[in-house]
C-alpha cells in the first residue's frame, strides 16, 4: 500500500509538468497605436510621420498602406514623396475595405498601416448591419452581433506582423451621477476614441492629441502647437508625458525625426524584425456541451446522480437503521474511497465516484438476495472487486 501511494505522488509530479505555460519572452514585433483627437489636432500628421519613420529607421523604406476615410492621404503625399518612400492607399469607409487592406497590406510587404479614421469604419459598419436588418438603428440584441463582426478586426490588429496606426475621432464618456437635489443628470467624463467601445483598451501606445495656441515667439495667437498627450503606454517608456509639435510653413527632408523620436523609447521595446507571435487561435468551446451547459456543470451533474446512486445502492443492500448495519455501510465506504467521511466522498472526482459506484453494484450482483452483514467477508468481497479495479488501488485495502 506504502508502495502504491509513493508512486502516485510520482506520478502526479510528471502529471505537473506544464504544456501550455512557458518561461516567457518578448514576443512584441510591431507597434499598435491609437491616436484620437477634435478637428485639426493633428492626428493625421503625427500618424503619418510615425508610420513614416518606422518605415525610414526600422524598415528599410518599406511602403506604408493607408485607409483613408477623409482624403486625408492627397496631404502626405509631398511628404513621403520627399523621403522616398511609397504611401499605397484605397480610399474607403467600409469596414470590410479595412480589413481587405491589412491583408493586402501584408502581402504587398509593407512596413506599416495607418486606418484614418477608424470612426467612419465603425460607424459604416453599424450602418451596413442595419441597411441588411431593415432597421433604423441597432436595438440591444443586435449589439452582440454587431461586436463579434468588429472583432474580427481587432483580433487582425493585434496579431498582424504590420505595425499599426489606427487614427479616431474624439469622443466622451458619459454617466449619470446624482446632484444635490437628489436627480440624475448626464455628467461628461474622460475622452476617448470614437469606435467601439472596448477598442480604445487594445493599443499599445495610445494617445489623444490637442491643438493649442502658440503664446509666445513670432507666431504667438496665430498658429497651434500640437499636443500629443500620452494615456497609455504598455512599456511604461512614455506614460503620462506630452509632446508639443509646432506648426510649419511646409515639409522639408528630415523634419520627419524629431516626431518620431519623441515617441522612440517605446519601440525600443519591440524585438521589430523578430518572429511574430502567433494569432491566438485557442478557444474555450469545448467548456460547453451542444445544448450551452459547460463541461463543469456535466461533471458535477455527473457526480450528484453517481453519489445519489451509490447511497441508494447501499440502502437496498443494507437497509437497517441498526448500528451493524451503520458499521458495515461506514467500513464499505472506507473500503471503496479511502474516507469514513460522506463529505470528503463528495469532494472526490467524478471517475473516481462512478469507479466506487461500479465497485459497489458487482458486490451487489454477488451478494443477490442474500444479505451480507459480517464484516470479515464483506470486506473480503469488495477487497476482491477492488483488485479487479486498478484504477481503485488507492483506496483499496
Amino acid at each position: 500500500m506504502k508502495a502504491s501511494q509513493e508512486e502516485l505522488r510520482e506520478s502526479s509530479k510528471e502529471a505537473a509538468v506544464p504544456t501550455l505555460l512557458h518561461e516567457a519572452t518578448n514576443e512584441q514585433t510591431s507597434a499598435k497605436i491609437g491616436i484620437f483627437g477634435d478637428t485639426g489636432s493633428g492626428k493625421t500628421t503625427t500618424g503619418g510621420v510615425i508610420a513614416l519613420g518606422l518605415s525610414l529607421a526600422h524598415c528599410e523604406g518599406r511602403p506604408v498602406a493607408m485607409v483613408d476615410t477623409e482624403s486625408a492621404s492627397d496631404f502626405l503625399i509631398p511628404v513621403y514623396r520627399t523621403e522616398g518612400v511609397k504611401l499605397l492607399t484605397v480610399k474607403s469607409r467600409a469596414f470590410a475595405d479595412m480589413l481587405t487592406a491589412l491583408k493586402e497590406a501584408q502581402e504587398a510587404g509593407c512596413c506599416a498601416l495607418i486606418v484614418d479614421s477608424v470612426t467612419h469604419a465603425w460607424n459604416e459598419l453599424i450602418e451596413s448591419y442595419c441597411r441588411r436588418k431593415g432597421i433604423s438603428k441597432p436595438e440591444f440584441h443586435h449589439w452582440k452581433d454587431i461586436k463579434q463582426t468588429w472583432n474580427t478586426w481587432t483580433t487582425q490588429f493585434l496579431s498582424s506582423p504590420l505595425h499599426i496606426i489606427v487614427n479616431g475621432r474624439l469622443g466622451y464618456e458619459y454617466e449619470y451621477q446624482q446632484n444635490d437635489a437628489g436627480k440624475k443628470e448626464l455628467i461628461k467624463g474622460d475622452s476617448k476614441m470614437r469606435a467601439e467601445g472596448q477598442f480604445g483598451y487594445e493599443p499599445h501606445l495610445l494617445i489623444e492629441m490637442e491643438k493649442v495656441r502658440e503664446t509666445e515667439g513670432a507666431h504667438r495667437g496665430g498658429r497651434f502647437l500640437h499636443r500629443a498627450h500620452i494615456l497609455k503606454d504598455r512599456s511604461w517608456a512614455l506614460n503620462g508625458k506630452t509632446f508639443d509639435f509646432a506648426d510649419k510653413d511646409g515639409y522639408e527632408k528630415g523634419d520627419w525625426k524629431p516626431i518620431f523620436q519623441a515617441f522612440a523609447p517605446h519601440f525600443e521595446f519591440f524585438d521589430i524584425g523578430g518572429q511574430q507571435q502567433a494569432a491566438p487561435t485557442s478557444t474555450s468551446d469545448g467548456l460547453f456541451g451542444p445544448d450551452g451547459s459547460s463541461e463543469y456543470y456535466r461533471r458535477e451533474r455527473q457526480k450528484r446522480i453517481a453519489l445519489e446512486e451509490i447511497e441508494n445502492t447501499m440502502v437496498l443492500m443494507w437497509p437497517g437503521l441498526d448500528q451493524k448495519s451503520k458499521r458495515v455501510k461506514l467500513l464499505v465506504i472506507e473500503a471503496v474511497f479511502g474516507t469514513r467521511s460522506w463529505e470528503a466522498v463528495q469532494q472526490q472526482t467524478v471517475e473516481r465516484i462512478e469507479n466506487g459506484l461500479r465497485v459497489l453494484r458487482e458486490v451487489e450482483l454477488v451478494q443477490k438476495d442474500s444479505q451480507l452483514t459480517e464484516e470479515s467477508t464483506v470486506l473480503e468481497l469488495f477487497r476482491g472487486c477492488l483488485r479487479k479495479n486498478s484504477g481503485m488501488s488507492a483506496a483499496g485495502g
